[in-house]
Parts: structure tokens; sequence; C-alpha cells
């Protein structure tokens, strides 16, 4: 009885940390909410929270993508 026991903790503690993953694209980082449905990460994570997105641009991407923007506005006027 103790091994059956320790079988059924063992499944469930398997269960719990399977209920932890989730899968998310590698390449545009979608999220798979359900078998055949993939949505934003911000969306996937607002409908399961109570989390709302503020969006903003950190300073690697700034300088990797809109500063040279910028900068190309500049040399085209």
């Amino acid at each position: 009885m103790e091994k059956q026991r320790q079988g059924l903790e063992n499944a469930a503690k398997q269960i719990r940390s399977l209920e932890k993953l989730l899968p998310i694209c590698s390449y545009c980082k979608k999220i798979r909410a359900d078998k055949n449905y993939w949505q934003e990460v911000e969306t996937y994570i607002s409908d399961h929270t109570d989390t709302m997105f503020s969006h903003s641009i950190c300073p690697d991407c700034y300088e990797k993508e809109v500063k040279p923007q910028l900068e190309s506005i500049k040399k085209s006027k």
C-alpha cells in the first residue's frame, strides 16, 4: 500500500511539473494556448492573469532598430 501511495504522489508531482510547461515558438514567441491555437505572449498572459502591458523599447533594441531608422530619416532630409 505504501508503494502505491508513493507511486500516486510521484505521478501527481509529474503532472504538476507538466502543467508548468508553456510551449512557446522559438521564432515568433507565440504561445500555444490550445492544441492548434497560438497567440501572442501579451494576449496569453493578459487572458490568464491580471497583468496589463505597457510597451516600450529597451536600450539594446533602440540602438539596433530605432537609432538607425532615425539616422536614415535625418540623412534623407
